[in-house]
């Protein structure tokens, strides 16, 4: 992949994600840091509740997000086309791998590794690595939130305990981002629309006149 590749692919990304004003540029510099990683069609990326240590960025190809169910059988939960992110949520937490991806059968992918310390050293950045950086893992949260939101309920059950009540707490290297995915709640009756709100940016109650 060329340089011009790699800033197209960077620019896409950012669109996807609705990110405006961030630097491919930058995006692009914190990838080339990282670590070239090829799947073959069906080979395991990660595995669920494995630790967690690295983001990675989809650069061609297809992956594939299985989740058990509450008898251990996997389920498909979607499926990410190039680019993506994949592997954000469990490295800002500090928490095991919610899931399993992989390759799909028909697709081989083509993957950039960002470790940790690799993460947390381009975040910290005050130039445009780092604003790019930390606006596409945000952006990247939340949008996989919404999207995967309706497939989690037919696979766990409701008396099984939430995965963050069993996780460790929040990296405190990372204690900016978790912090504002906080500050963030996702509209339950707007979510086939992916509307997302602010929540100290709601307005309060009106009374209603009796």
């Amino acid at each position: 992949m060329t340089l011009d590749d790699l800033l197209r692919l960077c620019e896409r990304l950012l669109d996807d994600l609705d990110v405006r004003g961030a630097s491919a540029r930058g995006l692009a510099v914190a990838m080339g840091l990282g670590e070239h990683v090829v799947l073959a069609p069906g080979q395991t990326l990660f595995t669920e509740d494995e630790v967690n240590d690295a983001i990675y960025v989809l650069l061609t190809g297809r992956v594939q997000l299985l989740l058990n169910d509450t008898r251990g059988v996997a389920r498909h939960l979607v499926d990410l086309d190039a680019p993506a992110l994949v592997g954000q949520v469990g490295i800002i937490e500090r928490s095991p791998r919610d899931a399993t991806c992989r390759a799909t059968a028909q697709h081989r992918a083509g993957l950039v590794r960002l470790d940790r310390d690799l993460v947390t050293l381009t975040y910290s950045r005050p130039d445009e690595v780092g604003a790019a950086v930390r606006r596409a893992i945000g952006a990247s949260m939340l949008q996989r939130l919404a999207a995967v939101h309706t497939n989690l309920s037919p696979l766990k059950s409701p008396a099984r305990p939430p995965v963050l009540a069993e996780a460790s707490p929040p990296d405190p290297d990372l204690a900016w981002l978790s912090g504002a995915i906080g500050d963030w709640a996702i509209n339950a009756d707007g979510l086939d629309e992916m509307e997302v709100v602010q929540t100290h940016d709601r307005p309060p109650p009106r009374s209603r006149d009796r």
